[in-house]
């Protein structure tokens, strides 16, 4: 049976950095893993199926960013967050496996917002009947093919930035 249960990964230098996060995730009745380094976020998204990831831009081995590249495809969400003086940042990065770097960085009361938004989209992707959701997509469930994330070691370069698409011009004025 398939997990209904929206899947999170946190991310955090300490397991302390998520516990706030943790707490609200669970209040949302979602199942959350924490880890503290890069390999270790690594492993458990290579391994078990993952709808969320929020991390620290900083872990224990180094930066997070790398995550981008490897999520990328997917069908990930990912934000990272960044302390400062009194509370954080968050970044927005992947969006269901689209790069979206370089997305404004909200302020906690506006990232609460936003997360419950895609928490939701998540969980009725999650519930949705299968001939719901192919009439939706147009492809059967069993036809869609969900990219496995390319292991960083056969990865080159650096993460793709988002291609930003500039907006239409505006309609002419008719006299």
């Amino acid at each position: 049976m398939e997990n209904r249960k929206v899947q999170v990964l946190l991310a955090g230098e300490s397991i302390a950095d998520t516990l706030s996060v943790a707490e609200f995730l669970h209040n949302w009745g979602c199942e959350a893993r924490v880890v503290t380094s890069l390999a270790e976020a690594q492993q458990i998204i290579s391994r078990h199926a993952c709808d969320l990831v929020l991390s620290q831009v900083r872990l224990q081995d180094g930066s997070a960013f790398p995550l981008m590249a490897y999520l990328a495809g997917s069908s990930v969400t990912l934000f990272f967050f960044q302390p400062v003086h009194e509370g954080c940042w968050w970044l927005p990065a992947l969006r269901r496996g689209h790069y979206c770097w370089g997305s404004p960085a909200m302020r906690p009361s506006e990232f609460v917002r936003v997360l419950g938004e895609v928490l939701r989209e998540i969980a009725a992707e999650k519930t949705e009947p299968q001939p719901q959701r192919a009439a939706r997509t147009g492809v059967p469930e069993s036809v869609i093919v969900r990219p496995r994330p390319v292991p960083l070691s056969m990865r080159s370069g650096t993460p793709r930035k988002a291609q930003a698409t500039p907006p239409p011009p505006p309609a002419a004025k008719t006299a």
